[in-house]
């Protein structure tokens, strides 16, 4: 059973009794957290609760709040170490926000039943605070993948409706499968809305009827899947097992019958078909065995991403219960198309839904690579500048911030929501290393969530070289990663911030990204600079120690005025007179 659907049994039972009951909703997670953002419990006065948003801890918490006020309200947990929460640390290290909606709220119990009810993914947007009118709080728009819409409270109302561009909005969410929160201000009001990406528990379809099957299916509906076992006699009886069985094609399909004539059928009928996960049981020459039987291509078949044969992870598994454990394994990978990894192999926050590799951009989208130049060996400053600090920060956490800041995520928080999408660039920053590329690495690791901000380093072995032996790392980096543009800037310009990037990022959009976006400050065009991916390979080209400049000449470009861009740092002297000014 779901945990959706396991909240709405508990709902029932706790309904005929005199307690309180609260839905609490993840809305927001800064940090490492239990769970992530969407994450849901239902929450029982006396401490029982369905779901879950932690291991028992905030549960009980919030249970403690139920005073009787049928008032949404949200309560954020700091879950550092150095906070002693009822009377002991948790040092989880990270911040968590809690919608908190007492019951009987209908508009509430019917978004977990619409959500429980789905076999597509979706976005649904939470009306979590309002000023000066509240009574709009707890308002629910969602739409599926497909268009189908669900409603509840104010969300065809002005100003709400006139307010949020809720198309625009699910087709960001729907593209980065990530929720966010959107603050609205305006000048008589505000509010803020939680939109939330959801995703439907997997739906598994087993063939076959043994041990092995039958030990596959308990563990699945244990873990929450939607779980049909169909037997070797259904199989046999069936004339097209497609038909008969709706909605199989978005199911993950596991293929364990055992015999030989029954896998040869269903492979037939499912090859065409591009399901999320297609596992066959048995070893690797009996399928290619069966594939050859029934005049597919084999070798094309058994190189397809989603299928797989042998079935399950390679986990030493013997027995009916590990083979299951390991074959449930491999369907949650593959499912959400993520390799095996370990998590202690993984820096950053755990619940991190993207992954570089697995952003496609939409139509219109763009997906910028930021690349800081920071490879050089700072001869005449005496030491590494990029380290150096000029007041509180290191030159390098300003070119890092100033990307940080300019990315989608952290903007829609200060804009208007009816701005907040936009700028559709899908951000990614990577640092290029050379001298000094371990202690630049060590800062980097300590200061910075670089999971989080999606921020990556490569090492340039050719740094001696000079600068443009960087700018071509930047460049094969942002191929590698099929990046629309490529936003170079340095390590030693603390005056770049996220307001120039933001300017360069409109420019380059307004030129449909056809143009070198660069900045000019003392009577000459320099970096930071924007070049569009037909000119990645002219960058690759480029040697010596002269940059881009020639390129910025030789093709059209857009020039934006950069006083501050001459303030750059060379030489001690030039940060005492920056931290003197």
């Amino acid at each position: 059973m779901s945990e959706l659907l396991d909240i709405l049994e508990l709902h029932a039972r706790a309904v005929k009794t005199a307690g309180q009951i609260a839905l609490a909703t993840v809305i927001k997670t800064v940090g490492p957290s239990y769970r992530s953002a969407g994450a849901r419990s239902l929450v029982l006065d006396n401490g029982t609760f369905r779901g879950g948003l932690s291991a028992g801890c905030l549960e009980s918490d919030i249970a403690c709040r139920l005073g009787g006020s049928t008032n949404p309200f949200i309560v954020t947990y700091d879950l550092t170490e150095a906070d002693e929460f009822r009377g002991f640390p948790f040092g989880c290290g990270g911040t968590v926000e809690i919608f908190v909606e007492p019951l009987p709220n209908a508009q509430a119990l019917n978004a977990v039943q619409w959500l429980a009810n789905l076999t597509e993914p979706a976005v649904l947007l939470t009306i979590v605070s309002a000023r000066p009118d509240s009574d709009c709080v707890s308002s629910r728009f969602g739409v599926t993948k497909s268009g189908r819409v669900f409603q509840e409270g104010f969300f065809q109302q002005k100003p709400i409706k006139s307010a949020l561009d809720i198309d625009m909005i699910a087709e960001t969410l729907f593209q980065e499968k990530k929720s966010r929160i959107l603050s609205l201000p305006a000048s008589d009001y505000s509010m803020t809305v939680f939109a939330e990406y959801f995703e439907p528990a997997i739906s598994l379809a087993i063939f076959g009827d043994g041990e092995d099957a039958r030990n596959l299916g308990n563990l699945a509906q244990t873990l929450g899947m939607t779980v049909r076992l169909i037997s070797r006699n259904e199989i046999r009886s069936s004339t097209d097992i497609v038909s008969e069985y709706p909605g199989l094609c978005r199911c993950a399909v596991a293929i364990m019958t055992h015999d030989l004539n029954l896998d040869a059928a269903l492979l037939k009928q499912l090859i065409p078909i591009d399901l999320p996960y297609l596992g066959v049981m048995g070893p690797r020459t009996r399928t290619e065995k069966i594939l050859v039987g029934i005049n597919a291509d084999a070798d094309k078949v058994m190189n397809r991403a989603q299928f797989f044969a042998p079935i399950g992870l390679n986990m030493a598994a013997e027995t009916p219960a590990e083979i299951a454990l390991s074959v449930i394994s491999e369907i949650q990978l593959a499912t959400r198309k993520l390799p095996p990894a370990h998590l202690r192999d993984t820096k950053g926050a755990i619940h991190q839904r993207w992954s570089p590799e697995l952003i496609a951009t939409a139509p219109g989208q763009s997906y910028v690579v930021g690349a800081i130049l920071a490879a050089g060996a700072s001869s005449r400053f005496g030491s590494p500048k990029q380290l150096a600090k000029l007041g509180a920060k290191a030159l390098i956490d300003y070119s890092v911030e100033a990307l940080q800041l300019a990315q989608i995520p952290e903007r829609s928080e200060r804009s208007e929501i009816s701005k907040v999408l936009e700028r559709p660039e899908i951000f990614e920053i990577c640092v290029v290393l050379g001298s000094h590329s371990v202690a630049i690495q060590d800062h980097l690791d300590k200061r910075f969530d670089q999971a989080r901000l999606r921020l990556s380093t490569i090492y340039n072995e050719k740094w001696r070289d000079g600068l443009s032996s960087s700018i071509r790392a930047a460049a094969e980096f942002a191929q590698q990663k099929k990046a629309s543009h490529l936003l170079l800037t340095t390590s030693d310009q603390p005056f770049v911030d996220a307001a120039l990037i933001n300017k360069m990022l409109d420019e380059s959009r307004a030129s449909n990204g056809q143009f070198i976006v660069a900045c000019k400050y003392a009577g000459r065009a320099g970096i930071p600079a924007i070049f569009p991916a037909a000119l990645f390979s002219e960058l690759l080209q480029l040697d010596g120690d002269k940059g881009a400049k020639s390129l910025i000449e030789k093709f059209p470009a857009k020039l934006i005025d950069f006083p501050d861009g001459v303030k750059d740092v060379d030489r001690p002297e030039d940060l005492m007179a920056l931290s003197a000014s």
